[in-house]
């Protein structure tokens, strides 16, 4: 039992490395590009997107069990940010007025969203992945963006000032 859990702990340890390093890695490249010009959009869009890319992989074997390919969480990030994006670009013209009611909105049809991209990928690798686990992961993601995307765009927009 002791050693079982011991080989979990140096897997989770080396699990969080790898985000730690990757995620200064993004915001390096995220410096560089908006030192070079790149728009606060594009850029807040590219560091979401990456970092989708890193939840989906890393969450998806942890809660799942079951392991795709990058190219395959590359996809599954882009189609579920792409989706959710123009879902959040229509339901800020109904709700306009009502911003509250909007991000709860946007919010629970992201969740949607996100989580029908993912099982519909795993539908196509030949697994299942159960609606539970799916929206999930859909959740996590969601508060990536908002807890870790968002907060290294602020980052590297205070640190670096474009030409």
């Amino acid at each position: 039992m002791q050693h079982e859990f011991s080989r979990r702990a140096g897997a989770a340890l080396a699990y969080l490395t790898i985000v730690f390093l990757v995620l200064l890695g993004i915001t390096l490249v995220g410096a560089l590009f908006y030192y070079l010009g790149m728009p606060e959009p594009i850029l807040s869009f590219a560091l979401a997107f990456l970092i989708g890319v890193i939840v989906f992989s890393f969450g998806l074997k942890m809660i799942s069990g079951f392991g795709v390919p990058l190219k395959d969480s590359c996809w599954a990030s882009a189609i579920g940010h792409i989706y959710a994006v123009v879902a959040g670009a229509v339901l800020g013209l109904f709700f306009w007025d009502h911003q509250a009611v909007g991000l709860l909105v946007f919010v629970l049809t992201s969740v949607v969203i996100q989580s029908s991209v993912f099982r519909l990928l795993i539908r196509a690798k030949g697994g299942t992945l159960p609606a539970g686990k799916a929206y999930l992961l859909a959740v996590i993601m969601i508060l990536s963006d908002f807890l870790i995307s968002s907060p290294l765009v602020v980052l590297i927009i205070s640190w670096v000032k474009p030409r």
